[in-house]
C-alpha cells in the first residue's frame, strides 16, 4: 500500500476515534461535553503516541538486551534441545533481519501520526472550550 494511502487511513482513524469519543461523551450527558471530549482525545492520543514510540524504540533494538536475557533463562531451564550458548553479538546478528522487516512496516510511525493527530484535536477542543468560557 502506498504511503499516502496509509497516511490518509491513519488520519481518518484518528478523526473517527475523536468522533467516537465525542459521541460517547454526549451520550453520557456530561455537564461540559467539550472538556470531556478533550480529555478523551488527549488520553487516546497519549496511548497511540506511546505505542508508536515503544514500537519505534523496539525496532531500533533497545529491547534486544531484555530478549537476550530471556533467551539465556530459557536455555537454563530447557535442557532438551539445548544448543550452544550464543554471545550477545551473535544474538544481535540473528535479530537484524527481524529489525529490517519491522522497519519496512511503518506501523510505529503510523501510531505516532495518529497519536499526534489526536493530540492536535485535543488541543483544538481545549481552545474551543476556553473560547466559549
Amino acid at each position: 500500500m502506498k504511503k499516502s494511502v496509509k497516511l490518509i487511513i491513519t488520519i481518518s482513524a484518528a478523526v473517527l476515534t475523536a468522533a467516537a469519543i465525542s459521541l460517547l461523551v454526549h451520550a453520557q450527558g456530561a455537564k461540559d461535553p467539550i472538556s470531556a471530549a478533550c480529555d478523551g482525545t488527549f488520553v487516546a492520543g497519549v496511548i497511540f503516541a506511546g505505542i508508536g514510540l515503544l514500537r519505534y524504540i523496539g525496532r531500533e533494538g533497545l529491547f534486544d538486551g531484555f530478549s537476550y536475557i530471556g533467551h539465556l533463562i530459557l536455555q537454563v531451564f530447557t535442557p532438551i534441545g539445548r544448543r550452544g550458548k550464543k554471545s550477545y553479538h551473535e544474538y544481535k546478528d540473528e535479530l537484524r533481519g527481524k529489525h529490517a522487516d519491522a522497519a519496512a512496516s511503518h506501523t510505529g510511525r503510523l501510531f505516532l501520526i495518529c497519536g499526534a493527530a489526536l493530540l492536535l484535536i485535543s488541543g483544538g477542543l481545549v481552545a474551543l472550550h476556553y473560547m466559549q468560557n
